[in-house]
């Protein structure tokens, strides 16, 4: 089955994902696109078994058999495979994504259920952002996301207030600018200062080797490259509280992952739909 660059609405979709047929053809053709290849052996032909839900493929030359949905984030699922891709549609669309409790209720499942498929595609979208680099110049700051105290001193953090780096990538060649947002430890804080060897950190485990060169900011700084960072973390703060009202701290660095995915997505202006449902139909 051929992959769409994208589906305008949940109709458009439903048309395309109308049965589990269809959406076994779709996840045959994401985990092989150049047809079946035995993971033992390598092997290019295999017969089909289909006494279960989901078919088996058994090799032809070492009878390994495998599932579709073998390390992916559908495997020992029982949830329906176009209920797995539903979701990921609506985790894909650019407005504002999707919570536990409204994808309980679109796809009809329980909450238990519905949070744990949410969980699992953020953990695919977590891993694709560890492997990606920032390169050419990097402007970062210590950003906060959490509860706002006025009344607190400016150079007071408070522990509701959860501090973490927010860099945007300006490469030097015609590559889209990337972002990343990345939790801190509060023992590298000083006040409302970040210690350098954190950016350093950040730097030697998020960017290119000598193909980038961070820049960081104070969170008093002015200048004009400074803002736009300011102003992301606001925007991300506004998402996460308008779409999930307020994520704890043992989650929210899934949650920075995915405002992130989905702004380098759509800046290399390519459909997200179609690279996340590639990304959570291949072994990770």
């Amino acid at each position: 089955m051929k992959a769409l660059h994208t589906y305008a609405s949940l109709e458009h979709f439903q048309q395309h994902f109308h049965s589990e047929d269809t959406c076994i053809q779709y996840l045959f053709h994401q985990k092989w696109p150049d047809g079946y290849s035995c993971p033992n052996c390598q092997h290019t032909r295999c017969y089909t078994i289909r006494s279960r839900r989901i078919p088996l493929y058994e090799c032809q030359l070492c009878s390994h058999q495998t599932s579709l949905t073998v390390s992916t984030v559908m495997e020992r699922s029982r949830t329906t495979l176009r209920k797995w891709f539903t979701a990921i549609w609506f985790v894909s669309r650019n407005d504002k994504g999707i919570n536990a409790v409204q994808l309980s209720s679109l796809i009809q499942v329980t909450y238990k259920t519905a949070w744990s498929i949410l969980h699992k595609i953020r953990r695919v979208i977590s891993n694709y952002d560890a492997q990606s680099t920032l390169d050419g110049h990097i402007d970062a700051a210590l950003t906060l996301y959490g509860h706002s105290h006025r009344y607190l001193s400016s150079t007071t953090i408070s522990s509701e207030q959860h501090p973490f780096i927010t860099a945007i990538s300006h490469p030097s060649d015609q590559h889209s600018r990337m972002v990343k947002m990345k939790l801190v430890y509060r023992e590298l804080i000083t006040g409302r200062r970040l210690q350098p060897f954190a950016y350093e950190q950040f730097n030697t485990q998020h960017s290119s080797p000598n193909k980038s060169r961070l820049i960081p900011f104070t969170s008093y700084d002015q200048r004009a490259q400074a803002v736009p960072i300011q102003n992301l973390a606001k925007q991300m703060s506004t998402w996460l509280n308008n779409t999930f009202h307020g994520v704890g701290v043992l989650h929210l660095q899934m949650y920075l992952d995915e405002y992130c995915y989905r702004l380098n997505i759509e800046a290399q202006n390519i459909s997200t739909w179609r690279h996340l449902s590639n990304l959570c139909c291949q072994v990770y």
